[in-house]
């Protein structure tokens, strides 16, 4: 596990991919809040993934938080995953960067599934031989319970679907404790060692039982969970 040493004292800058999503928020506002200059990459902010001189721009002299956006609505989600990594990785290597934080996924290790763009994002810039080089493997994110998978809409039925198993105990993180870790390790002033970082907290949810903070926001409602395929998901 990588950890950062000591804190700097004078301002960087950093380019935050992703900076208008929870996470990236987080990573921008504790960096401009320890006086660096955060350089936001999104499309609302002038800087969209498909536009290499604009990221080769950005990316000019500053460290990076790096991630690869999960667009359940891509014709193709891997493809676009490896598109924007390679753009991604393009723009560094040009840059010179040397140091990045990637938010990656905790199961990265098996190449498959939602977790497949980041691990090949892993060994993109792993070849780049970056000096300082870190993999934030964060778990499922407490945030999805409230959007993207659309499990309050789904009060009106009391039917609880997701496209994971029900028994198996998941991790759970907060998207701002992730940011806050990303940001901490782009504000040291040294890397004690490059390599991954499990993020995850130590409460985890078996998928069978929703915690029942869900239950009271349905109205005290009996949950039922159904085995369902992530494309036919609510949300």
């Amino acid at each position: 596990m990588s950890q950062a040493i000591g804190k700097i004292s004078t301002p960087r800058t950093v380019v935050v991919v992703g900076a208008t999503n929870e996470v990236g928020k987080a990573v921008a506002q504790v960096l401009t809040g320890r006086g660096h200059i955060v350089r936001g990459v999104a499309r609302s902010l002038g800087v969209a993934l498909d536009d290499r001189d604009a990221l080769a721009s950005a990316f000019s002299g500053a460290g990076a938080y790096v991630m690869i956006p999960f667009d359940i609505t891509a014709p193709d989600l891997h493809r676009f995953e490896d598109e924007v990594g390679a753009r991604l990785a393009a723009a560094i290597a040009k840059s010179g960067v040397r140091r990045v934080v990637l938010l990656s996924g905790l199961n990265a290790h098996l190449r498959m599934g939602t977790s497949l763009g980041a691990a090949l994002m892993e060994e993109r810039l792993a070849a780049l031989g970056l000096h300082e080089l870190v993999f934030l493997r964060a778990s499922f994110f407490m945030e999805n319970f409230a959007k993207g998978m659309g499990f309050v809409q789904q009060a009106a039925s009391g039917i609880f679907m997701t496209p994971f198993r029900g028994d198996p105990p998941m991790p759970l993180i907060a998207a701002s404790d992730v940011g806050q870790r990303a940001a901490a390790l782009l504000d040291a002033t040294r890397f004690q060692a490059s390599g991954s970082s499990n993020c995850m907290a130590a409460a985890t949810m078996p998928w069978s039982r929703p915690p029942r903070s869900l239950a009271a926001r349905w109205g005290g409602r009996s949950l039922t969970r159904r085995p369902h395929s992530l494309r036919r998901a609510p949300g």
